[in-house]
C-alpha cells in the first residue's frame, strides 16, 4: 500500500511538474519582405559611393532572408550613377529590450568583387522606416553613415 501511495505521489508530481512547463517561442517575421522598399537619402553632404542630386535606395526580396540592393543617383531626373548587390544576406538582430517592444533591427550585409570592404545597411528600432547605410569611402579608413527615409 505504501509503494502504490509513493508511486501516485510521484506520478502526481511529475504531472504538476510537466503540464506547467510551457514553450516560449517567438515567431519573427521574414525579414527580406519586411525590408523591401524604395527609399530615399535624407541628406549626403559627406563623400558618398555614388554621385547625384538624389540617391534611392531599392530593396527587393529575392527569399525570405536575403534580398537585391540597388543605389541610383539622379541628376534632373535621370539616372547618373549606380551601384547593385545582386544578393546580399540579412540578419536579424534581436535585443531583449527591443523584442518587448515588438521590434526587431535588421542588418544588410553588402560586398562586392569589386570592392575588398564590407559596408552594411542597418534598421534599428530607433527610428521608424529609416535605414543607414554604412559605408568607408574610398581611400579613407573611417566610415560615415547616410540616412534613407523609406517612401
Amino acid at each position: 500500500m505504501r509503494s502504490i501511495n509513493r508511486l501516485f505521489w510521484i506520478n502526481f508530481l511529475l504531472l504538476v511538474i510537466t503540464s506547467s512547463c510551457t514553450k516560449n517561442t517567438l515567431t519573427l517575421p521574414d525579414p527580406a519582405p519586411s525590408l523591401e522598399g524604395t527609399y530615399q537619402a535624407v541628406s549626403i553632404n559627406k563623400p558618398f559611393p555614388i554621385q547625384g542630386e538624389t540617391v534611392k535606395l531599392s530593396i527587393k526580396s529575392l527569399s525570405k532572408d536575403s534580398v537585391s540592393v540597388s543605389l541610383v543617383a539622379t541628376v534632373n531626373g535621370q539616372p547618373a550613377d549606380s551601384i547593385t548587390y545582386n544578393k546580399a544576406r540579412i540578419s536579424q538582430l534581436i535585443s531583449t529590450v527591443n523584442v518587448k517592444k515588438g521590434c526587431v533591427s535588421y542588418s544588410i550585409n553588402l560586398t562586392s568583387a569589386a570592392s575588398s570592404q564590407s559596408d552594411f545597411l542597418r534598421m534599428t528600432c530607433t527610428e521608424e522606416n529609416v535605414i543607414s547605410y554604412y559605408y568607408t569611402p574610398a581611400g579613407q579608413n573611417i566610415g560615415t553613415i547616410t540616412k534613407f527615409k523609406k517612401i
